[in-house]
C-alpha cells in the first residue's frame, strides 16, 4: 500500500507544480534508529522463515519483543524529525498497527471476511494454515479488532489494510506533498 501513496503522492504533487528534486534536500534525522530497527524486523523474519533450528525457535516465540525492539527504534528515529510535516501523523498510524500486533503474538489479525470480499482465496489458506510470521486470522480471542487489518481496498492491487495504514498512508502523503512543493525545500 505504502508504494501505491508514494507513487500518487508524486504525481499530485507534480500536478501541483512540485518537483522531485526537492525530496534531496530533506535532512532526516535519526536515520541510523530507523534503519537498524528495520534490519532487526527483516533479518529475524528472513532468519525464521528459512531456518528450523533452536534459534529461529527462539526468535519466533520471542517475536513480540523483537516487533517492540525494532519498531521503538524506528519510532525514534522518525519522533527525531516531528517538526517535519506528516511525521506525527505517520508516527500515531505506526502506533496504531503496532498495539493489535503486539497484543496478538507479535502478528497483525487479518480478518477473513475482508479476504473473501476481495477474492484472496490464496491468502486466506495460507493463513488458516497459521504458518505466516507476521500475520494472522481474526478469531474470538483476537484483541483490538478494530484496529486489525479489516478494511478491503480493491483495486489493481487488492489488500486488506487496517485504520494505521490509513494514517500512516496519510502521514506520508502530506510529507511528500510538503517537500515536493515547498519554495523553500529547507523548510
Amino acid at each position: 500500500m505504502f508504494i501505491e501513496i508514494v507513487i500518487i503522492s508524486i504525481f499530485i504533487a507534480f500536478l501541483r507544480g512540485g518537483k522531485l528534486n526537492n525530496l534531496t534536500y530533506v535532512r532526516i534525522k535519526g536515520i541510523g534508529f530507523m534503519i537498524f530497527g528495520q534490519m532487526i524486523y527483516s533479518i529475524s523474519i528472513r532468519y525464521i522463515a528459512n531456518t528450523n533450528n533452536e534459534i529461529s525457535k527462539f526468535l519466533f516465540s520471542n517475536f513480540t519483543i523483537i516487533i517492540i525492539i525494532s519498531f521503538g527504534l524506528i519510532l525514534c528515529g522518525l519522533y527525531k524529525n516531528k517538526n517535519i510535516s506528516g511525521i506525527k501523523i505517520s508516527m500515531i498510524g505506526i502506533t496504531l498497527n503496532l498495539i493489535p500486533t503486539i497484543t496478538n503474538g507479535g502478528r497483525m489479525p487479518v480478518s477473513k471476511n475482508a479476504l473473501l470480499k476481495l477474492n484472496m482465496i490464496d491468502q486466506l489458506k495460507i493463513l488458516q494454515e497459521d504458518i505466516v510470521i507476521t500475520h494472522t486470522l481474526i478469531t474470538n480471542s483476537t484483541k483490538f479488532k478494530f484496529l486489525s487489518d479489516i478494511i478491503p481496498v480493491k483495486y489493481f492491487l487488492p489488500k486488506v489494510i487496517s485504520i494505521g495504514d490509513i494514517v500512516l498512508s496519510i502521514g506520508i502523503f502530506l510529507m511528500i506533498q510538503k517537500f515536493m512543493t515547498s519554495k523553500d525545500v529547507l523548510q
